[in-house]
């Protein structure tokens, strides 16, 4: 089981962050946000690396069921230039190999089920951002 949460920051902050600047906090700053800023002080946290894919998703009112289907997986060690539609990034995955991944919060539809019923599918966990900071520690390529 995983959650995730979010929360909106503005281009100005996102860029103090990838330039390895801290940012300030106050009040109105929102509490992921300052959870954050508390965790780069305390642990060095910092950015490494850019997660990119080409994602088409679907959802299933009933049971709230999303269906997303992911490829082109690639990483990039060149943070600053998260902004760049232009930056170098690496493939981490074999040409061809999509992600599914299938997510729901009530149950999961008998039809969608069937349909996974497959030997052509690979059951597995997987993190993109894993695989994207395993294959750069084992020495990936430099741009």
């Amino acid at each position: 089981m995983c959650r995730k949460i979010s929360c909106p920051i503005s281009r100005a902050v996102c860029e103090q962050i990838l330039g390895g600047i801290i940012p300030a906090f106050d009040g109105g700053t929102p509490y992921l946000l300052k959870k954050l800023i508390m965790q780069m002080h305390m642990r060095a946290l910092r950015p490494v690396v850019i997660v990119a894919y080409e994602r088409v998703p679907f959802v299933y009112e009933q049971g709230n069921v999303r269906v997303t289907f992911d490829r082109n997986l690639r990483s990039s060690d060149k943070i600053e230039r998260f902004f760049d539609g232009n930056a170098p990034f690496r493939p981490v995955l074999p040409i061809g190999t999509d992600m599914m991944e299938v997510k729901f919060d009530g149950f999961l539809p008998d039809f969608i089920n069937e349909a996974l019923q497959t030997s052509a599918l690979q059951w597995t966990s997987f993190s993109k951002y894993y695989l994207c900071r395993k294959y750069r520690m084992r020495g990936g390529y430099d741009f």
